[in-house]
């Protein structure tokens, strides 16, 4: 993210980083680039400031719903179930793409950690299905004078 703040984006406007470390929807039909199945979770859009709250909520639901699943299995597993789901998450996203689109669908990218984040907060709700998550986002100030 923030090396893309600073390699900047080409003569068309795209992001440089973007393009090289992003899936493409072609992606699974060259192998040279399966890489990109892994370093797209890694990557996300820095223009906006929608993005960084997109990224701060995804950094916060992986930290609220990832830590009792560390806690459960330990560093090494849940990374692994982490990247395994970013992984498989861009690789059905550029399957599911090239079949439909083909070649044509060079353009298309797809990045961020999503993916990964609606994993982990899926196994999170299969494993506690009664547990208890409390969101308020309102500040004590505001909810004294209601």
């Amino acid at each position: 993210f923030l090396a893309e703040l600073f390699v900047g984006r080409d003569a068309s406007g795209r992001n440089l980083i973007a393009q090289w470390l992003g899936a493409h929807a072609d992606t699974i039909a060259h192998p040279l680039f399966w890489y990109q199945f892994l370093t797209a979770g890694f990557v996300h859009e820095s223009q906006g400031s929608n993005q960084v709250t997109h990224i701060l909520f995804n950094m916060l639901g992986l930290y609220c719903f990832g830590m009792p699943l560390e806690d459960r299995y330990g560093h090494r597993e849940f990374l692994r179930f982490y990247l395994i789901a970013v992984v498989l998450g861009f690789v059905f996203w550029s399957a599911s793409n090239y079949a439909l689109i083909g070649q044509r669908g060079h353009g298309m990218l797809c990045y961020g950690a999503s993916g990964g984040v609606t994993a982990v907060t899926l196994l999170f709700c299969l494993l506690y299905p009664r547990a208890t998550i409390l969101a308020s986002f309102l500040s004590t100030a505001t909810t004294a004078s209601r």
